[in-house]
């Protein structure tokens, strides 16, 4: 109930979305875990730290890599708001692409995620991920 409450009042500001995805960014950015100080993570232990996150947020996590250059996506497999994704699916899931997006900037990662694919597979939304220069 509190979320719908809480998605009820972010449909009533000037920008819905810019406030879903600010939200989730300042979320993920909190949530990963972080480096210790001065150390530069790279792609793959970004990755993992994200997938990590993602799975204790109960989103069951599916890294899916391409056979020749990585990882290009993930699958979430499972969705912890599905009731609420449903019928708000404009803000919840501009949330969730926030959240991860945040947790990868707060790493200073290469690597982002550029787009959240609501229900592009039967049983999956898709995460589309990239790297500087690919």
């Amino acid at each position: 109930m509190l979320a719908e409450i809480l998605l009820g009042y972010l449909r009533r500001v000037q920008e819905p979305s810019a406030a879903g995805s600010a939200a989730g960014r300042a979320w993920g950015a909190h949530l990963v875990t972080r480096p210790t100080p001065f150390r530069q993570v790279d792609a793959t232990e970004a990755l993992e730290r994200l997938t990590t996150m993602l799975d204790e947020l109960d989103f069951a996590p599916e890294p899916a890599a391409d056979q020749h250059e990585g990882p290009e996506r993930i699958r979430l497999r499972h969705c912890p708001f599905l009731e609420l994704a449903e019928p708000h699916q404009d803000l919840v899931c501009t949330l969730h692409l926030g959240l991860m997006q945040g947790a990868l900037a707060e790493l200073d990662a290469p690597l982002t995620v550029t787009d959240l694919r609501p229900f592009a597979e039967p049983a999956a939304c898709v995460a589309e991920l990239s790297s500087p220069g690919r």
